[in-house]
This record gives C-alpha cells, sequence and structure tokens, in this order.
C-alpha cells in the first residue's frame, strides 16, 4: 500500500482502518440508515424518564412521600425551566453532530476523548441500571397492580394474588426478562419499526391516560369524596375511606393542611427532573438514524419540543388530580394508607370517580402497562444499544461490535450486548427490591455527568472547534447572544445542581454512602483514562494512531 494510501487509512476511524487492511475501497459508512420520522424522535423524547403517565401516576408521587410538604406544582415548573436548558444545548449540539453516540461523541471530539468516554461510561453504567429497573417496573408496577386492580373491581381473589405474585422474585424476573428480550428482538427488525411499535403502544396509552384525567377534570372534590366512600365502603363495610386514608397519613408522619416547605420543594425538583422529565434528549443516541437530524428546527422540536409537551402534560396533569382528589388524600394514598389492597394510581380513582364500572377500571389498568416498555425503550435501552457501537466504530473495543446487518441496518451484537446487561440488571432489581429507591437514585445521578458534559463542550465549541461550530446550526445569535454558551452555562449549573441536591438530601433519597456516590463519575473518569491510553498504545503498536480518530466525525 502506497505512503498516501497508509496515511488516508490512518485518518479513519478505527473500525474502517482493519477493513482498509484487506480492501482496496473502503466503503466510509457506518451501515445505519437516517429512516427514523420526525413524530416517532418526538414521542420518543417525550418518553424518555418516564413518560407522562408513569410520571402523574406514579413518579412525581414518590416526591411527596420522599419530601413531605412539598410544594409539587412548583417542584415541577421549577424543573422545566432547567430542564429548557438541557434540551436546547443537546438540540444545538446533536444538529451539529448528527451522529449516533450522544455525550461520547460530543465529550470526544469537543473536549478530549478521555472526557467523552468517562462521561458515556457514566450514561452506560446508569442506563443499563434504568434499563433493569425499568423491565423491574414492568412486573412490579404496571402487571402486577394491574391484575390486582381487577381483583379488587370484580371481587376475585385470584386475580389479587396473582397480581402480589408476580411483582416480586422469579415471576417478575420473567415478565421483566421477556419485556427486555422482546424489545431488543424488535430492535433487531429495524429501528424504524421497533420506534413505530413504541409510538403505538404511547398512543394506546395516552389516550387511556386522556380519558381518566378527563374524568377528574370534570369531577367535583365532594363528589370524588362522595365515590371514594361509597366505593370503599362495598369492599370494607366503612365509609369513610377518604376521611380515614388522610387521617391515617397524618398519623403515620405525613404533614397535612398545607404549610408547604420551598427546601423540600427543592429536594423534589431532583426526583421531579430526574425521575420524571430529565432525559428528553436521549435521541440525541439516535441521531444517526433520524431523519433531518443535522437542521436545528428538527433537533430543537424533537428535544424542546417534546421536553415541553410531556413537561406541561405533567403538570397539567398532576395540578388536575390534586385539585380533584386533595393533595393530602394523594400524598397518604400514594404512602399506602388507602384501606383497600391495591396500587392507588391514578387510574383507579378515575375508574371510581367514572362511577365504579368494572369494564373501565380494567381497562384502564391494562393500557397503563403500555408506558412502561416505552419508558423502557426510550429512555435506556436505546442508549445502551449504541454506546458500545460508537465506541468499537472508533476503535476502543472490537471491531465486531459495530457490525451492522445490511439488511435491517441495525447493530446486531451491540443490541444483543445491551439485551445481556439489562437481564442482568434486571435481576440485580428484581432480588434486590428493598434497596431499589437508592438504586434509582445513584443512576439517576449519574445521568447528569453527560449533562455536565455536553453543557461544557457546549459552551467552548465556538472557541475550542470553530471548525466545527461556524456556519453550523450551533451558530445561532440572539440580539448577538451565541444561544448555545447561554444554555450550555445554564446545563452545567442544572448538572451541578444535581449533585448538590443529592448531597443535602441523601438519607431522604435512600443512599447511605454519600461520598462514594458522588465520586463514582470521578472513578469512572479515572478509568476512562486508564482504559484510552492503554488502547492507544496497543493501537499505535499495530501501526494505528487513534488520536487521529478523534479529529475526524464519524459519517453516522
Amino acid at each position: 500500500m502506497s505512503s498516501n494510501a497508509t496515511a488516508t487509512r490512518d485518518a479513519l476511524p478505527a473500525v474502517e482502518q482493519d477493513r482498509a487492511q484487506d480492501a482496496p475501497y473502503v466503503r466510509k459508512s457506518s451501515g445505519l440508515v437516517r429512516d427514523v420520522p420526525f413524530l416517532d424522535m418526538f414521542l420518543m423524547n417525550a418518553s424518555s424518564s418516564n413518560p407522562v403517565g408513569i410520571a402523574v401516576a406514579y413518579g412525581i408521587f414518590f416526591a411527596m412521600a420522599t419530601f413531605p410538604r412539598c410544594n409539587l406544582l412548583l417542584a415541577i415548573v421549577i424543573a422545566l425551566v432547567l430542564g429548557a436548558f438541557v434540551w436546547v444545548t443537546f438540540a444545538l449540539v446533536s444538529a451539529t453532530l448528527p451522529r449516533v453516540g450522544g455525550d461520547y461523541l460530543y465529550g470526544s471530539r469537543l473536549l478530549h476523548p478521555i472526557i467523552g468516554m468517562g462521561s458515556n461510561l457514566a450514561t452506560y453504567v446508569g442506563s443499563v441500571l434504568a434499563a433493569g429497573t425499568a423491565a423491574y417496573f414492568v412486573a412490579s408496577v404496571a402487571v402486577g397492580p394491574a391484575m390486582t386492580i381487577i381483583g379488587v373491581v370484580t371481587g376475585n381473589k385470584w386475580w389479587v394474588t396473582a397480581g402480589t405474585t408476580v411483582s416480586t422474585g422469579w415471576p417478575a424476573f420473567a415478565i421483566a426478562g421477556g419485556t427486555l428480550v422482546v424489545l431488543s428482538l424488535l430492535s433487531l427488525t429495524g429501528t424504524k419499526k421497533v420506534t413505530r411499535v413504541m409510538v403505538w403502544l404511547y398512543g394506546i396509552a395516552f389516550v387511556a391516560f386522556g380519558v381518566s384525567i378527563l374524568i377528574l377534570l370534570f369531577k367535583t372534590r365532594a363528589g370524588f369524596i362522595h365515590d371514594v366512600n361509597a366505593y370503599t365502603k362495598s369492599i370494607t363495610g366503612k365509609g369513610n375511606a377518604y376521611q380515614a386514608t388522610i387521617a391515617a397519613g397524618a398519623k403515620g408522619g405525613l404533614a397535612t393542611g398545607g404549610g408547604y416547605s420551598f427546601k423540600n420543594t427543592m429536594g423534589a425538583v431532583f426526583v421531579v427532573l430526574g425521575y420524571t422529565m430529565f432525559a428528553f434528549w436521549s435521541s440525541t443516541y439516535m441521531a444517526g438514524e433520524m431523519k433531518g437530524s443535522g437542521r436545528r428546527s428538527r433537533q430543537l422540536g424533537a428535544m424542546v419540543g417534546g421536553g415541553a409537551f410531556g413537561g406541561i402534560l405533567v403538570l397539567v396533569s398532576a395540578a388536575i388530580y390534586l385539585h380533584t382528589a386533595g393533595y393530602d388524600f394523594v400524598a397518604a394514598s400514594s404512602n399506602g394508607y388507602y384501606p383497600v389492597g391495591v396500587t392507588p394510581f391514578l387510574h383507579f380513582f378515575a375508574s371510581i370517580a367514572a362511577g365504579g364500572g368494572t369494564f373501565l377500571a380494567i381497562v384502564l389498568g391494562v393500557a397503563f402497562i403500555g408506558w412502561f416498555p416505552v419508558a423502557l425503550y426510550a429512555g435506556n435501552l436505546n442508549m445502551v444499544q449504541r454506546a458500545p457501537f460508537a465506541w468499537a466504530f472508533d476503535g476502543l473495543i472490537p471491531a465486531k461490535v459495530a457490525a451492522v446487518d445490511r439488511r435491517t441496518n441495525t447493530p446486531v451484537v451491540s443490541i444483543l450486548l445491551a439485551c445481556g446487561l439489562g437481564l442482568a440488571a434486571a435481576a440485580w432489581a428484581c432480588w434486590s427490591s428493598k434497596s431499589i429507591f437508592s438504586l434509582i437514585s445513584t443512576f439517576t445521578l449519574l445521568l447528569f455527568v453527560p449533562v455536565i458534559v455536553t453543557g461544557v463542550a457546549a459552551v467552548v465549541m465556538p472557541w475550542f472547534r470553530p471548525d466545527i461550530y461556524r456556519a453550523s446550526p450551533s451558530d445561532w445569535k440572539i440580539a448577538g447572544i451565541p444561544v448555545i454558551v447561554v444554555a450550555g452555562l445554564g446545563t452545567v449549573a442544572v448538572g451541578i445542581l444535581a449533585f448538590v441536591l443529592v448531597g443535602v438530601f441523601a438519607s431522604n433519597l435512600g443512599i447511605k454512602h454519600v461520598a462514594l456516590t458522588l465520586l463514582l463519575p470521578v472513578i469512572g473518569f479515572a478509568i476512562a483514562a486508564v482504559y484510552y491510553y492503554a488502547v492507544r498504545a496497543v493501537r499505535r503498536r499495530n501501526g494505528v494512531e487513534l488520536d487521529l480518530v478523534y479529529k475526524t466525525i464519524p459519517p453516522a
């Protein structure tokens, strides 16, 4: 091979270098195809972390239990404002570098390969743990409670027992594992196909959720109290369930009657932002497969639009639920004080408020399950499937991991690896459910690492990489002020705030080893540094200069 050919080969991503060893012609392509439409990406982003149905029925009311006397609606508004900085930043950087890899790509190309690796390692570990937990929640928070609700409204004890049985141990793992396997198989058929299935599940669950909210919107507080008392009396024989639930909550330590705490409200901001409306930028990991991903308007629409759509729906729906049911009742029932053995989700009380019809309760309960596969794939699994692909394409891990099936245009090995790790994490969640909220708090914190890194990358891009910034979608000024710099600074502030809040509220969040938890990102960057320099040395001995890879932009 001539010296010019060798130089050309050495400037290619490492996976292409391996192919170039024996090929006179190198196809500078990852094999991925941009065939995912805007609407799918919009709804995928709106489903990240937790889509609106899970957020209102389950996610944000964890904040009410964890942070007594928080002003939940104010916490949601603050989270929306903070989230906007993050969404704008990721949208602009993603439009400028519309490739697979997300924060790994941004950190490695705009800052340093070690920073990209360290950030992505935190994201990857956090997303694997989140995927396992989300899969476990399919059994324990979706299927199990749905079966229990069916048993309660029909008076069939078998369903109640079955609902309890499938929520733990081997039955829970069977459901969690089955969900992961099915989603992985769908992913192997093509990204466009799996995202379309997610859109349909989202649509079905959203319609059912909309029915629940409309029922509560047109129900008065007095009418709701009457319906809850009447329905519960038919089961327990006591006609004051609403008042008794609030009283039991107060006796158990829940604050009642107002008197909000701003400090606890800020604690709730971490829960709402991190658990509910955080990762509405998750499509950045699939940017190489999204149609029009290099356009600023499209990325802003997918991320800021998806974030605002999901966040405002959470705010409005929570406001309606709290107004109709009452803050004290929602807080007490969410903490287990409602005297009927059923998970007291919003759709259960909506069916009661609609007249207690068995059919409606079953339909709403079953449709609620649809939110969970969407949240699992959109918020976690798609990232876990694509990060190893990006690493392999750059030559950090074996090139075979970046192999793409030319028929389905999917990274087969990377998807299978994600499935295996997800199953391991699901097993951990299924048999460690007592520490599940500590686990959630830990991996949620890890997911703020790419927020800080991407924010820094956005701020320095105009000066560190002007060749990328100039005339790019990020080169956008309002009144002469670079939007990406302002958004990036706000994004860094959001990430730092998350770490501060975890340090302040560690006990509320179930975190026992505070110092170790806060140091996890530092450990991750140290591991990334050692690994990177070791791989670089090995590649250099083989005649490949790894540093040159990071001076190029991957083809997808």
